[in-house]
């Protein structure tokens, strides 16, 4: 089923973008898929089963690879008991990719169990290189990394009054004391303090220089607030209050920032929304990053889902930055943005942006289309984007003019989360920065009915 909106596009576009979705393959597992992402030319699955490794499935077919997922069930389990690691219980899996680096973490409510798999492209082959049981755990960030900390990413984990900072092999780089958990969630162990330590987020701002413990419901010995630890100077910073405004899924539903007011030691965490209402220039403002992908490859182009379904875009762009939807409403700017505050530079991975225009984000359109909670987003390209939304559909955006709906594919069950692959037509792998030209496949993961089991592979055609 495809519906579409083509009010913004001349003929051209129309063309360009036609047939922009078909469905692939459906990747059958035995047991549950409970995760799913995309390595290399591969899709790879979890399961519930502790003891069993991901398994890998080709992109373009949707077989399963049965040498490359062999030789990864052998080490894997040669890991485990090299290592003495065993699970009691059931253990939530996830998995990350980073360009070389494919990480599989087993987690419980208090523990957490990476296991580091590099990709060896000469031999079509996997090897462990790291594997690791680090129990009192709560949270764990993985952050890519272009050259530093040993490899493609770094892991930051909250374990029990500290902060813990490691490097691809997951050797220890630094240790930070932090309040204990345990203290604001004294029945941890009951099913409302289980609940509770769910509802947790974390972060780093995209300068590397603060990360953020987020509790974003009341409850416990204290209310919703905010741990910073100042990553420069390793050390706990602050506790703040979270405004009241933002909604329980801080981190997770749009671009958040990092805000010190000028002249106060307090800092404050803003939506993309909110940091537009600062009446007054601040000493320090930072995006922050998490696990979501909710901004673009470029860095210049971010999502913030509202409680009626849509998608609102932002956009950092200067005026002399191309711009893929140059129609403004003159409704949808704010005269209080347009103060003009400090010229200080600010860091992210992919680019510096002043802090004039940081402070200044301009809300570039509304994608409307789904009917119930929007989970995950994940950007194709600066002017495409994907969606995945409790009404069963996976739809596809183009950012072009006003923004439209390109097309939708139904699918059964909840879609918990959607990832794109970033290969060139040669085939050769680019890194999230570099996808300029899009991606070519997307793996869906449903959850909360039969598709369970199946990950989805979705090819997006002509763009």
């Amino acid at each position: 089923m495809e519906e579409r909106n083509n009010e913004d596009f001349d003929s051209d576009e129309e063309e360009a973008l036609s047939g922009a979705v078909e469905l692939v393959s459906s990747v059958s597992c035995e047991q549950q898929c409970v995760d799913a992402t995309v390595f290399n030319q591969h899709c790879v699955t979890a399961s519930h089963v502790n003891e069993h490794a991901p398994k890998f499935w080709h992109l373009e077919t949707g077989q399963l690879d049965t040498e490359l997922t062999m030789r990864c069930a052998v080490q894997y389990r040669r890991s485990l008991a090299h290592h003495n690691i065993t699970f009691t219980g059931r253990h939530h899996a996830e998995l990350f990719s980073f360009d070389q680096f494919l990480v599989y973490v087993r987690k419980r409510s208090t523990s957490v169990t990476p296991c580091v798999f590099r990709h060896l492209p000469n031999a079509h082959d996997v090897s462990v290189v790291a594997h690791v049981n680090l129990p009192d755990s709560y949270f764990c960030l993985f952050l890519a990394e272009e050259s530093s900390c040993g490899g493609g990413f770094s892991l930051m984990v909250v374990r029990e009054g500290v902060l813990e900072h490691r490097a691809a092999d997951m050797t220890l780089l630094r240790s930070i004391e932090v309040p204990r958990l345990s203290e604001d969630i004294p029945n941890m162990a009951s099913s409302a303090g289980k609940k509770r330590l769910l509802s947790y987020s974390v972060a780093v701002t995209t300068d590397r220089r603060y990360f953020l413990i987020v509790c974003p419901t009341p409850g416990g010995k204290t209310g919703r607030y905010m741990d910073l630890v100042d990553l420069r100077e390793n050390r706990y910073l602050q506790r703040t209050d979270v405004d009241a405004r933002l909604g329980w899924r801080v981190l997770e539903d749009g671009v958040y920032y990092v805000v010190r007011p000028h002249g106060e030691i307090q800092f404050d965490l803003r939506s993309v929304r909110t940091v537009r209402e600062l009446a007054r220039s601040c000493d320090y403002c930072c995006i922050v990053e998490s696990d979501r992908q909710t901004r673009s490859p470029d860095g210049l182009y971010g999502v913030e889902l509202s409680l009626d379904h849509a998608i609102h875009v932002w956009t950092w762009n200067t005026p002399d930055q191309t711009d893929p939807s140059p129609q403004q409403n003159p409704e949808q700017r704010d005269p209080a943005a347009e103060q003009t505050e400090h010229q200080s530079q600010i860091g992210t991975q992919n680019d510096t942006i002043s802090l004039e225009w940081v402070l200044r984000p301009r809300h570039c359109c509304v994608l409307r289309g789904h009917v119930a909670e929007v989970t995950c987003v994940s950007w194709i390209s600066r002017c495409l984007l994907v969606s995945g939304s409790r009404d069963n559909t996976v739809r596809l955006w183009s950012l072009l003019g006003n923004g439209s709906q390109l097309c939708l594919f139904h699918v059964l069950g909840t879609i918990d989360n959607v990832h794109v692959d970033y290969f060139t037509t040669t085939g050769l792998h680019q890194t999230r920065s570099e996808a300029v030209a899009g991606g070519r496949h997307v793996v869906v993961h449903c959850s909360y009915a039969p598709q369970r089991k199946r990950a989805i592979v979705l090819r997006i055609n002509n763009v």
